[in-house]
């Protein structure tokens, strides 16, 4: 999976972020949160090789930036498997 934290004004990349963690979580099937972690790939860019969602269904995945000490942003989205 890639991530790429783009700045809401300018829709200009964002290169800022100091860490970006995910989790993918399946609720209907009961699997608990688990931890993705994303290394920075590049100027604003995030990759995490080791994902993975071996069960059919539609995955919750929650992504955070870590901007500084104190601020964070979430965000998740569906991820259908199929």
């Amino acid at each position: 999976m890639h991530v790429y934290p783009f700045d809401r004004r300018s829709g200009a990349r964002y290169d800022k972020v100091e860490e970006v963690t995910a989790s993918v979580t399946l609720p209907s099937e009961s699997v608990p949160p688990v931890p993705v972690m994303f290394p920075r790939a590049g100027l604003g860019h995030y990759v995490s090789m080791g994902a993975r969602c071996p069960i059919a269904g539609d995955w919750r995945l929650s992504v955070t930036a870590r901007v500084s000490d104190f601020d964070e942003y979430e965000k998740a989205f569906k991820v259908p498997i199929r």
